[in-house]
């Protein structure tokens, strides 16, 4: 060794043996594991919390699954509802839905009659008597006034839909099909509109005549609208109330919530305590580096801890809701009945969360093997290609089975090579331009 290499280096190598080296290895690992120990603890103080966070991404993800499915149904109820009012002859049903209307008219007379009427002795009986005949006669006396409900709740389903197409709460990809939606309501209620309007003022020697027969089925396919409008309205409703919530996740045995809870408490005083051991190995490696080697290391260290907190909130925020929406509601929802454990869901979003904060330091192990000489830039340049299928069939490996979480794990691994690609040559050009100095001066 050089007499400029000995004054560059740590004085206290010389003095420190190999079993030295061991007992300061393993003081900084005991201090590490009692730090995450403390810090697991403190995570599981605040479990309930952390939990909620950690299963965010699911019940995000449920929602959508749900939400898309619901919208679906909507569209069909909607089309259903078209379908039977398309075949409808304005006047016509204007006709019948003036009789409809009176005699719904009739009946809230008739209870009106029925509130002031004495309760028992025999007029009550009477009453009694011709209200169920008059059921057995037509049964539809008691729901006539769906049919002046009927506008209304096109309106409000309308409404709905447009509100969350244009707040952005719709599920993926199904903005447009809701505004669409309420705008087919809207119209399908001004029609309506049109009918009971125009019912007043309709001249009946102007309306083709109809049997008996033919009133019968016409009033029977209104109220199959009005019935489906409701329907739909009760849908519509329920949608939007659980939407927000999402499925919770289930348990397979009495231990598997307790279980998760210490993973999770592990998971996260890790997390927490990365910085401290990651000080703690950079002053065990350190001391046996020179001083010019750390100064060349340590800008280094802020960085990986900024690639690993992107990466992490990547995987949390897109990755695990995108990769869990598609994986969740691949299938025929009438053949397939999704019920997902928390143990499993645990196990992925770890594996996905810490996967991509490693993924995410690509960089860095770039300007390390540039810096080092192992690879060149211009080797790095060659092997783009191979490099996209290699990121490819890694993010094949590191996630679910299908392309859509593929996609997202493996775009990140390339946007990152050729960030990487860039800052080796910016580094490179730095350190040439550094060298020129050194020679000049």
């Amino acid at each position: 060794m050089s007499d400029s290499d000995n004054k560059d280096s740590d004085p206290d190598l010389k003095t420190m043996s190999f079993g030295d080296h061991l007992e300061e290895l393993r003081t900084r690992l005991l201090r590490s594991l009692l730090i995450l120990i403390v810090f697991a603890g403190i995570a599981l103080v605040y479990q309930g919390e952390l939990m909620t966070i950690i299963t965010a991404p699911h019940r995000k993800a449920m929602t959508q699954i749900e939400s898309a499915r619901v919208v679906q149904r909507i569209e069909q109820e909607v089309a259903g509802i078209k379908s039977i009012t398309d075949l409808f002859v304005d006047e016509q049903a204007s006709r019948i839905l003036q009789l409809s209307i009176n005699k719904g008219q009739w009946w809230d007379r008739w209870e009106a009659f029925r509130e002031q009427a004495p309760s028992t002795g025999p007029l009550a009986d009477f009453a009694d008597l011709v209200e169920e005949r008059a059921e057995i006669l037509d049964g539809t006396l008691k729901t006539g006034d769906i049919l002046e409900r009927t506008p209304s709740s096109l309106l409000v389903s309308g409404e709905i839909l447009q509100e969350v197409s244009e707040a952005g709460q719709a599920p993926w990809g199904n903005q447009s099909t809701l505004m669409k939606l309420g705008d087919d309501l809207l119209i399908l209620r001004e029609r309506w509109l049109s009918w009971r309007q125009g019912s007043h003022d309709i001249d009946p020697v102007a309306v083709p005549e109809l049997t008996l027969a033919e009133q019968k089925a016409l009033e029977e396919n209104l109220r199959s609208v009005a019935n489906k409008t409701e329907a739909l309205e009760r849908t519509i409703d329920d949608w939007v109330t659980w939407r927000v919530k999402g499925k919770p996740l289930v348990l397979l045995s009495y231990t598997e919530a307790f279980f998760a809870y210490v993973k999770l408490g592990l998971f996260l005083g890790l997390i927490c305590t990365l910085p401290w051991i990651t000080a703690e190995i950079w002053q065990f490696i350190a001391a046996g580096l020179y001083p010019g080697e750390r100064k060349s290391v340590r800008p280094f260290i802020p960085l990986a801890f900024l690639l690993l907190a992107g990466g992490v909130n990547f995987a949390y925020w897109i990755l695990v809701p995108v990769g869990l929406s598609f994986l969740g509601g691949y299938g025929d929802p009438s053949l397939l009945a999704n019920s997902f454990t928390l143990k499993d869901y645990m196990g992925l979003v770890f594996t996905l969360v810490l996967g991509m904060g490693l993924i995410f330091q690509l960089p860095l192990l770039m300007i390390l093997l540039s810096k080092t000489g192992v690879v060149s830039v211009e080797m790095f340049r060659q092997y783009r290609k191979v490099s996209i299928l290699s990121a490819m069939i890694l993010g094949a490996f590191l996630t679910p089975p299908d392309v859509v979480t593929q996609l997202l794990m493996a775009g990140p691994l390339v946007i990152l090579y050729e960030v990487g690609i860039l800052a080796c040559v910016t580094l490179g050009k730095s350190s040439i331009e550094s060298d020129s100095r050194d020679l000049k001066s």
